[in-house]
């Protein structure tokens, strides 16, 4: 017997937690959707995602911003 998900209402495969799940699944996306690259104040590998206010924001292979965690995300400010 499969039971939703508390938190997603989704089912996952057992030993996964929805916050697994829920990363598995941006990490897939990030992966599929995004254009690979590579930060130009770093030297890190990224993904860049177009947006629907077609701005494009760098990933990391992780599915979080990579603005968060680049040592040189200040020198990318825009004034």
């Amino acid at each position: 017997m499969t039971v939703p998900c508390i938190n997603c209402r989704l089912v996952h495969s057992t030993g996964i937690t929805c916050g697994k799940a829920m990363q598995a699944a941006l990490v897939a996306l990030v992966k599929t959707a995004g254009t690979e690259g590579t930060c130009s104040g770093c030297g890190a590998p990224i993904y860049w995602i177009r947006h629907a206010n077609g701005k494009n924001t760098p990933y990391t292979p992780h599915g979080l911003n990579h603005f968060i965690d680049c040592p040189k995300a200040k020198e990318f400010k825009r004034a």
